[in-house]
């Protein structure tokens, strides 16, 4: 019963600690929207360094062996249709993380040039592209200067090397002059 209540003690603790850590400041700017990744492999990213052939999957859309590194410049769109307005551009570079093949490690800059905000969104992060999986924000810059918050991040078409992520962004910052 004491390893019930112990556990139980536990997990409202965090719930509440979650709660204070996530409220926006007094004073701060906050906004959730979304946008999409456009990645193309071969085309606006591509393999610097294959890894580990022997270890983990293939290469595919999503996945490459253990120690793979690539990099990225992708537009970023407002619908998933690739065809769609491109509001800016992700970049960055990635390293196969995880001996199955599918966990990336990410260093990326989220880059919109077009729209309701204008400048970038710094991330770093350990992602499963297979998989709706969140980034943190650690920065940006021109409307987002300072700015906190995460980045939520779902396959829409990851069957063939033209892939789509929808990216929910949750993002709060400071104001400045």
């Amino acid at each position: 019963m004491a390893k019930i209540s112990s556990i139980s003690f536990v997990i409202l603790l965090s719930i509440a600690l979650c709660v204070v850590a996530c409220k926006v400041p007094k004073g701060y700017t906050s906004d959730k929207f979304q946008i999409f990744w456009q990645d193309r492999l071969n085309v606006t990213d591509f393999i610097l360094i294959l890894g580990l052939t022997n270890i983990g999957t293939g290469i595919t859309p999503v996945s490459g062996p253990y120690g793979t590194m690539i990099v990225f410049d992708d537009p970023v769109t407002v619908t998933p249709d690739f065809n769609s307005k491109v509001i800016g551009s992700i970049r960055g570079t990635g390293s196969v993380c995880k001996l199955d093949g599918l966990s990336t490690c990410w260093a990326f800059t989220i880059r919109l040039t077009e729209g309701k905000y204008k400048g970038t969104l710094t991330f770093s992060s350990e992602i499963d592209p297979t998989k709706k999986d969140v980034a943190p924000i650690s920065g940006g810059t021109g409307d987002f200067l300072f700015a906190q918050g995460f980045a939520s991040s779902t396959p829409v078409d990851i069957r063939t090397t033209n892939t789509t992520y929808s990216v929910d962004l949750n993002v709060f910052w400071p104001p400045f002059e």
